[in-house]
């Protein structure tokens, strides 16, 4: 009986907090804050593994200590295998200061495992993701599977701590017919092994050459899908400075 009160106690809570989350016209979740990320990815922890979201502004998650990651999954037997299957729209602004530590063998990003989910218009400014079990780790995505990343970028002070080979910027693993399309990051890699299906997306030393061609020196926000794309890269014209 106790058990059973604790646990009504708790979905009730979890209800509580999912009424805060406000809906569009398009039925996406609109998260403008570090509470209603969090409170997202709670949401989709309750099940709700296909939902979407959309960003109204920047988020700045300095001393957020707490963070898991949406779409929770190991490989590991009798552990969690949750996919996230939905649509999160960054909408031209940035996650600031995102740091994810993980010490079991659950993949670590702000995704967690995505699986034919699509992340676009999606700035990362300064991270630090942290795998204690050497697991696949990535800044947006710690493996993405038949998913599609859009115009989206990885830039600042950024750390990617993991024993595990699969780790970069994008995705430690970005595997099937994952996409990577319009993206850049100041880190050494987006994804490893992926270079068949990556389009006008660079990072590290490319980036260099980038600046070389008058590209980017000023990292923007907010894409103009289809508009401006730039004669070096053909990489889109960002609009926002940050």
């Amino acid at each position: 009986m106790k058990r059973l009160t604790l646990l009504m106690s708790f979905i009730m809570m979890c209800l509580a907090s999912f009424a805060d989350l406000q809906k569009d016209e398009m039925d996406y979740y609109l998260i403008g804050s570090p509470s209603e990320l969090k409170e997202f990815t709670l949401l989709v922890r309750s099940g709700n593994t296909s939902i979407n979201a959309k960003l109204t502004a920047d988020i700045d998650m300095e001393g957020v200590i707490d963070f898991i990651p949406i779409g929770y999954f190991s490989d590991e037997d009798n552990h969690v295998k949750q996919r996230y299957s939905g649509t999160f729209n960054g909408n031209g602004f940035a996650l600031k200061n995102l740091a994810v530590t993980m010490d079991d063998s659950y993949e670590v990003g702000l995704i967690g495992r995505g699986e034919n989910c699509t992340i676009k218009n999606l700035g990362m400014v300064n991270a630090k993701m942290t795998s204690l079990a050497s697991v696949r780790t990535g800044v947006i995505g710690g493996e993405l599977y038949n998913s599609k990343v859009e115009n989206c970028y990885v830039i600042g002070e950024v750390e990617i701590n993991t024993d595990n080979e699969e780790k970069g910027a994008i995705a430690g693993e970005a595997g099937g017919s994952t996409t990577i399309t319009s993206c850049f990051t100041t880190y050494e890699s987006l994804t490893p092994d992926i270079a068949g299906r990556m389009t006008r997306s660079y990072a590290g030393a490319a980036i260099n050459e980038m600046q070389e061609c008058g590209m980017v020196p000023e990292y923007r926000t907010r894409c103009i899908s289809n508009i401006g794309c730039h004669p070096c890269t053909g990489l889109c014209t960002w609009q926002r400075t940050l």
